[in-house]
């Protein structure tokens, strides 16, 4: 599983759209720097008390 995160103070500052699209870009990434293939993983956001948080999952 691979995920990134970021504090809900700074996804209130630039919104939740724009933290969800940088969120997934870095979960690609470390994907291909893992030498896998994106498309065998799911994506999932979930939020916490302090983070916004998206994980992507072996399907």
């Amino acid at each position: 599983m691979f995920q990134s995160s970021m504090k809900l103070d700074e996804v209130r500052v630039i919104g939740r759209d724009r933290a969800v699209e940088q969120l997934k870009f870095l979960v690609v990434q470390q994907i291909r720097a893992a030498g896998k293939e994106e498309n065998n993983y799911s994506r999932s956001i979930e939020e916490n008390d302090q983070d916004l948080i998206v994980a992507a999952i072996p399907k």
